[in-house]
């Protein structure tokens, strides 16, 4: 169950809460946990059903606008909900669960929580409704998701499978140790460095072969070229340029799969926190890359054979 911490019983808060009480009429919103499910193929990240559950009483505000582009035409509501309790759960940094708001015909999450005068005893949390194609990553039953299927059509497997992907022929240009590899927009949140970011550019993604499909399976595949770019958080210059040489040769182990059509240098980036003066160890490396888009299936499913990932636990 979820950290609630006792009102202050001042008399602002007192007062603050006879008046949020007048506003909710007593309106109760059910809160829905679930927990985050990463596939090993390709880092997709699934919320699945616990099954547990919690009403909190408060008042809840939607301010909602319609949206449309060229794929989508959707409803974005934007959400303020005020309560007496502070509910820790919903800012907690472990992001291996999340409360998802019930309004049944709308589900929402909470984003941030906002400021408060903590004499006054009330707490503000904001958010946004769940739009069509992200409710979609909500489901109910872990077996709804195939973890034998690959979701992305890019190299992506590819640098997801190479930590674990050794040879003796590497020996000399070692992995780091403890330097996990997550796919950009998918970090953990408030992950610690070190670990490696990788980013598919789609504005780079280029066929250089027409699509050749297996008449005995009906899957095709094509020879793609396309841009990565690794992102490296807290590693030394030494410990990036491992990870540099490791892929670059790995490529020349595997011909048949993937290859480096590039020159790939080290870059330093500038990211600073004025607050202290001090730069992030941020560094960036580009690969142009060509690979078999069967290749990076077959990678995918060697990933998934070997990962010691418990999904069901």
């Amino acid at each position: 169950m979820v950290s609630v911490q006792e009102e202050q019983g001042s008399p602002l808060s007192a007062a603050q809460s006879s008046g949020l009480h007048d506003i909710d009429s007593g309106q109760t919103i059910t809160f829905k946990k679930y927990r985050r499910t990463v596939l090993p193929l390709d880092g997709y990240i699934f919320w699945v059903a616990t099954g547990d559950s919690q009403s909190v009483e408060g008042s809840l505000h939607i301010n909602t606008q319609s949206l449309q582009d060229v794929s989508e035409n959707y409803d974005l509501g934007l959400v303020k909900f005020t309560c007496t309790t502070e509910i820790a759960s919903f800012y907690d940094r472990d992001r291996t669960f999340i409360w998802v708001g019930d309004l049944g015909n709308a589900r929402f999450v909470i984003g941030s929580h906002s400021f408060q005068y903590e004499q006054a005893g009330l707490y503000h949390y904001e958010g946004r409704t769940l739009t069509p194609v992200f409710a979609a990553q909500f489901i109910d039953d872990i077996s709804a998701i195939n973890v034998e299927e690959l979701i992305v059509s890019n190299s992506l497997p590819f640098f997801m499978s190479l930590p674990y992907d050794t040879s003796p022929a590497l020996d000399w240009c070692p992995w780091p140790e403890n330097v996990p590899v997550f796919p950009s927009y998918c970090v953990p949140e408030n992950q610690s460095p070190p670990y490696v970011a990788i980013h598919n550019d789609p504005e780079t993604i280029k066929e250089t072969s027409l699509s050749m499909v297996n008449s005995y399976t009906g899957s095709d595949s094509q020879i793609i070229k396309e841009t990565v770019s690794l992102s490296l958080y807290g590693l030394t210059n030494l410990q990036a340029a491992n990870i540099r040489n490791y892929i670059l040769h790995w490529a020349l182990l595997h011909p048949e799969k993937f290859g480096v059509v590039n020159n790939p240098f080290i870059r330093d980036e500038k990211q600073a926190l004025p607050e202290i003066g001090t730069l992030a160890m941020h560094k960036t490396i580009k690969f142009e890359v060509m690979y078999c888009q069967s290749a990076a299936r077959n990678t995918a499913i060697q990933l998934i054979k070997s990962a010691q990932i418990a999904l069901r636990k």
